[in-house]
């Protein structure tokens, strides 16, 4: 699969249904990728994940709904919000995981790196559920928070 094709795509279905065009999402740099992953501590990326954060990383929060925290300037510190939180309720967080989602620390979603796998399994994390599978790939994620976000917009 195409991931750069796809992201675009889908970015720019999110971007049409708000009335808004491609220029609404402005992308991070390499160089700001590779920030975030020293600072979450993974030494690769989902080739989707990446693809979204070089076409939208600095505006994430207008593409994923209901997200307070998954832009660029907050990535850096979404995994030790998420350790915190997991400790807190008696879990614990893979090395290994990325996690790109947080709202209001009661909700989390995040995926694993170690397989190195280009669209990987989401894990979320619900507050008072614990931990479970949400979507076998990355990318069902982002549709079905499109159409989510469609449907209570």
């Amino acid at each position: 699969m195409d991931y750069k094709q796809w992201v675009r795509e889908n970015l720019l279905e999110v971007a049409y249904s708000y009335h808004m065009n491609e220029s609404a999402f402005v992308g991070c740099t390499p160089e700001e990728v590779h920030s975030v992953m020293k600072a979450q501590g993974v030494e690769y990326l989902p080739q989707i994940y990446d693809e979204l954060l070089l076409l939208s990383g600095k505006t994430l929060a207008g593409v994923i709904p209901m997200c307070s925290l998954c832009s660029f300037d907050d990535l850096s510190d979404l995994k030790l919000d998420a350790v915190r939180v997991f400790s807190e309720e008696g879990l614990e967080l893979p090395s290994n995981a990325f996690v790109f989602y947080n709202h209001l620390d009661h909700h989390i979603f995040y995926f694993l790196t170690e397989a190195n796998e280009d669209n990987p399994v989401v894990f979320e994390y619900f507050e008072g559920k614990g931990i479970m599978k949400a979507y076998d790939h990355f990318s069902e994620f982002i549709i079905a928070n499109h159409r989510d976000n469609l449907t209570y917009s």
